[in-house]
């Protein structure tokens, strides 16, 4: 792994105090123009010293240590308002670089990612800001929680034996900015050294034998507050459009090992994932661009009932509705945003 660093280099935070007294000369000078739009080159080390506060080294099977985690991530303010409306996250291949254009990537919600995926690592503290071409990097050391239970995961990583390999030997997460923008996070992982098995049963979801459905961190009830008064009405809207995506095999596509190659991939079979689409789904189902064509069936793209189409339109506004009041609602009454020094 790169050497890390605890902190900015002594060069780079020069600069900001540097281009800081310049943009408050400049502002007061007659004739000279203020940078409108000066990029925050501490943003990234902000980012990186505020996850090892947030989710710290901890027993990797302790499921409250990591919801705790959780809690906290998904309402640090820096990471959030670096990502805006979305993140990409995936597997880093040290052949394609950090373009997140050169990868297959899943798209979420930040505050879901947040909550769901960075959350099931703890960060013990180093980490390095770095230039690579256009972007900047974070690379924050990282460790995966890997002994939780099964409905402790955002989906079964394990159906693939390769991807749950490759969490399990994450040495850093990688997060990727585009001047102040957070648009992509990758999982670096170290080579491997010891294979770790953990058989997969064929099935995403699955209701535990306390009648509980699981994973139960893919569910509502754990990303919103309990407060949140729109949740129940999500909800319902929700499992409507689930049930008809899946009466109409959308589900089988927009699913984790994503056999249509989707990129980016919208995950439409858990709830809490589904929330990354809530804005494109109608105009994807008003433009009929899918299921996609099969050339080889002579079968054209989009759903060819017309009736069934428009069904699932009304579905899909219904369902983008909720998801923004509910996430609204989130980000304006919930519990105060976290920030660290």
């Amino acid at each position: 792994m790169a050497r890390f660093s605890p902190r900015l280099d002594l060069p780079s935070a020069l600069k900001v105090t540097l281009l800081l007294a310049l943009c408050s000369c400049a502002a007061q000078t007659p004739g000279i123009k203020a940078p409108s739009a000066a990029v925050d080159e501490a943003l990234p080390a902000r980012i990186a010293q505020g996850l090892a506060q947030l989710s710290p080294p901890a027993d990797l099977s302790d499921p409250r240590a990591r919801d705790a985690a959780g809690d906290k991530l998904s309402r640090f303010e820096p990471l959030l308002g670096a990502a805006g409306n979305r993140i990409l996250w995936g597997g880093f291949d040290p052949a394609k670089g950090y373009d997140p254009d050169a990868y297959t990537l899943t798209e979420f919600v930040p505050m879901v990612w947040a909550k769901m995926y960075l959350s099931t690592y703890t960060f013990p503290g180093p980490y390095q800001v770095r230039q690579e071409g256009k972007f900047r990097v974070a690379e924050v050391a990282a460790k995966f929680r890997n002994n939780l239970d099964s409905g402790d995961y955002p989906y079964p990583f394990w159906h693939s034996a390769k991807k749950w390999q490759a969490y399990v030997d994450t040495e850093a997460v990688l997060l990727v900015f585009d001047q102040d923008r957070l648009i992509a996070a990758f999982r670096k992982a170290a080579p491997t050294t010891t294979v770790v098995e953990k058989p997969w049963d064929g099935r995403w979801r699955w209701t535990d034998a306390n009648g509980v459905e699981q994973p139960r961190v893919a569910l509502y009830s754990y990303l919103f507050s309990k407060g949140n008064p729109e949740v129940a009405n999500l909800e319902i809207r929700y499992r409507k459009m689930e049930q008809a995506f899946r009466e109409e095999s959308c589900t089988s596509c927009h699913a984790p090992d994503n056999p249509a190659k989707a990129n980016p991939l919208l995950l439409l079979n858990f709830p809490n994932q589904a929330l990354a689409g809530r804005h494109e789904l109608v105009k994807i189902l008003r433009d009929n661009e899918m299921p996609p064509a099969d050339e080889k069936k002579g079968v054209k793209a989009g759903i060819h009932d017309e009736a069934t189409r428009q069904a699932l339109i009304e579905l899909a506004k219904e369902f983008e509705t909720a998801a923004d009041a509910a996430l609204a609602y989130e980000k304006k009454d919930s519990p105060t945003g976290v920030n660290v020094p």
